[in-house]
């Protein structure tokens, strides 16, 4: 009887081996073909108060060479006490999963308020792709799925709502996405849409020019027309304090546009604080101080 209650246990494990190896996707197109659980589930919050505070940045990579500054950077975020904390691609460099424990760690504090939008960066071997090799681009995209669960998603509360969009996929793939999870979005509300790369810039791939390739791979005509009933669009790739502006681009009036994230070392560091009220959107750069002993500024030369 042991002995059969033994082999029915190791068929059991083997079975769900199996099973889990089964369901891995095992192709780009495979893992293409649909959208996870987590970014078809709509998370739903309810604010009790007169406004609602959220952070976001973007290009963050450099500061895993320095993490006092990182962890300067996540002080300055908790000191503005937000609701949310947007992260907006180019998180790791590499993909590397030791880059990755790193995020997780300088996080840990603000985990619960934290959420990704992909930059190419996030879902690519980069020492690959900049050769224009796609070997492992699946299992980098998997490694980036296991870390943070989403490639798009979906926040809404009595405030807004917001929209987080992979734009390092095809068009075709970004309108099934936003066809899917439209429906739940609450129309009397404002909605944010918010991606590592700029919605209504001009820049796009050219196929032949992996140089290009950090681009998105449509003509931003093609995804404005997708998102045109967004009221804000906000983006993480930007390497100034901080962009506000407008753009006519929508068939009822105009898109609302930032520009957010950090690009290289040398530069002076800054987060964007967005203050939403029931009329307005409030929005201001937050500037990151610079540790002790960190050696992120270039030298000046004595000459």
């Amino acid at each position: 009887m042991k002995f059969i209650l033994g082999l029915f246990s190791l068929l059991s494990i083997i079975m769900v081996v199996s099973c889990n190896t089964d369901n891995e996707p095992k192709s780009l197109k495979e893992l293409h073909s649909t959208f996870t659980k987590e970014e078809l589930k709509s998370d739903i919050k309810d604010f009790e108060k007169d406004h609602i505070t959220f952070v976001a940045t973007g290009h963050l990579y450099p500061l895993l060479h320095f993490p006092k500054f990182y962890d300067s950077l996540v002080s300055t975020i908790v000191k503005q006490n937000p609701d949310y904390v947007f992260f907006l691609g180019d998180i790791v460099f590499n993909d590397s999963q030791e880059e990755w424990d790193k995020v997780l760690k300088h996080t840990a504090s603000i985990k619960d308020k934290l959420y990704f939008a992909p930059g190419n960066h996030d879902l690519n071997y980069h020492y690959e792709r900049y050769v224009g090799d796609k070997t492992h681009q699946n299992e980098a995209e998997l490694r980036y799925l296991s870390n943070v669960g989403y490639r798009y998603k979906l926040i809404k509360d009595n405030f807004a709502n917001y929209l987080f969009i992979n734009m390092n996929d095809s068009i075709d793939r970004i309108t099934e996405y936003v066809e899917k999870i439209k429906p739940e979005i609450n129309s009397s509300n404002p909605t944010f849409i918010l991606s590592s790369q700029a919605v209504w810039h001009k820049g796009q791939q050219d196929p032949n020019d992996v140089s290009t390739w950090p681009l998105k791979p449509f003509d931003k005509e093609e995804i404005l027309s997708v998102v045109n009933f967004a009221d804000y669009l906000v983006h993480g790739d930007w390497n100034k304090k901080f962009f506000r502006g407008t753009f006519w681009s929508k068939p009822n009036g105009l898109f609302q546009v930032m520009s957010v994230g950090n690009k290289r070392r040398g530069d002076s560091l800054y987060i964007s604080r967005f203050d939403i009220y029931e009329d307005t959107v409030i929005t201001k750069p937050i500037f990151i101080p610079l540790p002790d002993s960190c050696k992120w500024y270039k030298q000046k030369s004595n000459k």
